[in-house]
């Protein structure tokens, strides 16, 4: 299997702590939330791992050459921000085989990647994505689902309790090729296009996000981490 990591974002959330460096490299306990993530999708048979870099894609580099690691991996680098749809269109290129993974650098989902692509595969969607349900889904949007197909996504803001998109997607490679290559949102520009198939993968496993100086702080004393 092949996974793209979102690696690309400009973290401004987290610029008040973290202000030389990508958030993916943020430290935890005592190496980078990249490490665990990377670790955890090797554990998962994930044997490529595609880093779509952007903001101080440099450093991003340097840490994927920095040992020897267990997978293979490429650089998928944008020279502007290309959002998140834009980003994994021009990771896509990248990629061999028909179907990839591809998560946040900033967030971390215990999903079983092989039961979650088996999933996108029976649904024969376009693009499934792993959904969590949430106490406040203000600062993530929220999902609107019939079933297991997602009709729409709701802008970040609304309160209370909602599903929200985790961070974690299953594509076929050949639906996100026929997009343009430009800077996109991928829940504006590409889950609302009127004939892609999406699909959310409802989880109730370990979710989180480290895109807050809190949930930086917080995330030290998470002993799932390893």
């Amino acid at each position: 299997m092949e996974a793209v990591i979102l690696c690309g974002g400009l973290g401004t959330r987290l610029r008040s702590v973290l202000e030389d460096r990508p958030k993916c490299l943020a430290p935890v306990k005592k190496k980078t939330y990249l490490d665990y993530l990377a670790a955890f999708l090797e554990r998962q048979g994930i044997e490529r791992i595609i880093f779509a870099t952007g903001y101080l894609s440099e450093q991003v580099e340097d840490w994927a050459h920095k040992e020897r690691r267990p997978w293979k991996f490429s650089i998928s680098k944008e020279e502007t921000p290309m959002g998140t749809g834009g980003a994994l269109r021009l990771a896509a290129t990248h990629i061999s085989s028909s179907q990839f993974l591809a998560f946040n650098g900033d967030t971390f989902l215990d999903v079983h990647c092989q039961k979650f692509m088996q999933f996108h595969t029976a649904c024969k969607a376009d693009v499934s994505l792993a959904a969590v349900q949430v106490p406040d889904a203000t600062n993530y949007g929220s999902l609107e689902m019939e079933g297991n197909k997602v009709n729409h996504f709701n802008e970040k803001g609304m309160s209370g309790p909602g599903i929200i998109n985790a961070g974690a997607y299953a594509i076929r490679k050949e639906f996100i090729l026929q997009l343009p290559l430009k800077p996109m949102s991928f829940e504006k520009e590409i889950a609302t296009k009127p004939d892609a198939k999406i699909f959310g993968f409802l989880l109730d496993g370990v979710f989180l996000d480290i895109g807050t100086p809190a949930n930086l702080a917080m995330i030290d004393k998470i002993s799932y981490l390893r």
